[in-house]
């Protein structure tokens, strides 16, 4: 059976409205773009956290992450030729 859904304009945003058998839990989705048009799936909730939580540790240059060992080439074994 085939269902509809109504589009509506918020702000500068095309929004989606789903039927309830179509809900999804939480807040957030995953969208992709296939051929046949837009593919909605229900988000990691747990990994787009840790995503956004991981992004904004690097983004704020916070001294959280230990500075990395030097390397030298030099010290790496090597296959004699």
């Amino acid at each position: 059976m085939t269902h509809t859904a109504k589009l509506f304009r918020t702000g500068g945003s095309q929004a989606l409205r789903l039927p309830k058998a179509f809900r999804f839990e939480g807040d957030t989705v995953m969208l992709r773009r296939t051929n046949a048009g837009v593919l909605i799936s229900p988000a990691k909730t747990s990994a787009t956290r840790l995503r956004a939580r991981l992004l904004a540790i690097a983004a704020s240059g916070s001294g959280d992450f230990p500075a990395p060992a030097p390397f030298d080439a030099a010290d790496l074994p090597r296959e004699s030729l």
